[in-house]
């Protein structure tokens, strides 16, 4: 008998331990299956956000950039032909016309900002999940992944803007701009402003934008993302919109110096300067030099001999032809000038 139950143990074990085997297996295999078909379905989704996303900011790009640009030369256009028009009523239905593309500007602007909210711009680090959460971006080999796109450093102080110089936008690198999307000057109803001009420096590595500015003058900036690339095609992250305001008059100051002993030199230039960079330039031709407008600060004063009379120093020439730089010589004073202020100096200049 005790033989017969032993030998039915023996045969249970042998049927049930295989049988718990075989359920642990499968909870493993199950569990091991069900994480990779969570994360296959994380990643789907994930490129399926990503892809709406890109296709999203693509057509938002494509529509400002494009029909943006377009709708802004056929606002040029209507202005062009309405200076050339004598007949009044052609001027006022021209000027209609420009009122009516202006407002469906400003509608487009409106329906890309519907289109790609700012909120979903991707910066250097981090992009919006498919949880709506911000998170680094890296790649498969988990080394992060930057966004690469031309960055440049801007001439204005806030949004104000010095009126005796251009707005400087300056780049690390050289730079070319796009002729088929200009860098545009507008006033604050976004009309297009007459007789600006945007140009490249000698170093190719500044684009400067000046106009006939007028004290306390308002401006908008527009900077399309493809307006300017460099030699690998890199453009810029973003279109970007500055606000410009143009300096008030109580922000400058006036300045009268008198001058003796100019005369010993040849063609002297006054010079202005700040950390041994040149601020301001002035050729001297008679005793009193008067500055009209000048923005305030303390200023180190040194004389020019600007031997080829062109009023800008000259480093020389190390070659087959040999020049030497021309001579700059320290005066011994500094001035301070003070905004919305008659400043008045004496200065005796000595070899």
């Amino acid at each position: 008998m005790q033989i017969s139950e032993d030998y039915f143990l023996i045969n249970l074990a042998a049927i049930i331990i295989p049988a718990v085997i075989l359920l642990i297996c499968s909870v493993v295999i199950s569990c091991l299956l069900l994480r990779r078909y969570s994360i296959a379905i994380k990643r789907l989704y994930q490129m399926n956000f990503n892809g709406v996303e890109n296709e999203r900011k693509r057509i938002a790009n494509d529509i400002h950039d494009q029909i943006g640009f377009s709708l802004t030369q056929v606002r040029n256009a209507l202005h062009e032909a309405r200076a050339l028009q004598t007949n009044q009523r052609a001027i006022d239905e021209l000027a209609n016309a420009q009122l009516i593309i202006g407002d469906l500007h400003f509608s487009l602007r409106s329906l890309v900002e519907n289109i790609y909210p700012r909120e979903l711009l991707i910066d250097d680090q981090f992009v919006i999940d498919y949880r709506g959460e911000k998170k680094k971006v890296t790649t498969t080999a988990g080394s992060k992944k930057t966004v690469t796109g031309l960055k440049y450093t801007k001439s204005l102080e806030g949004s104000e803007q010095d009126i005796l110089k251009p707005i400087s936008l300056n780049f690390d690198t050289k730079i070319k701009l796009n002729d088929s999307f200009h860098i545009l000057l507008t006033d604050t109803l976004n009309k297009v402003v007459d007789d600006y001009t945007v140009q490249l420096d000698s170093t190719q590595q500044n684009v400067l934008v000046n106009s006939d500015w007028n004290h306390e003058e308002k401006f908008k900036l527009i900077i399309p993302q493809k307006s300017v690339s460099d030699s690998l095609n890199n453009i810029l992250i973003k279109t970007d919109t500055l606000k410009v305001s143009i300096k008030p008059t109580s922000a400058y100051g006036t300045v009268l110096i008198r001058t003796t002993g100019f005369q010993q030199f040849k063609h002297p230039v006054l010079l202005l300067t700040q950390d041994d960079k040149i601020k301001y330039s002035y050729p001297i031709t008679q005793p009193i030099i008067r500055i009209p407008l000048i923005l305030p600060g303390e200023f180190i004063v040194k004389i020019l001999e600007d031997d080829n009379n062109n009023g800008i120093w000259d480093t020389g020439i190390y070659g087959k032809t040999k020049q030497q730089p021309e001579i700059i010589r320290l005066v011994g004073t500094s001035i301070a000038i003070k905004a919305d202020w008659e400043n008045e100096f004496n200065l005796i200049l000595k070899k």
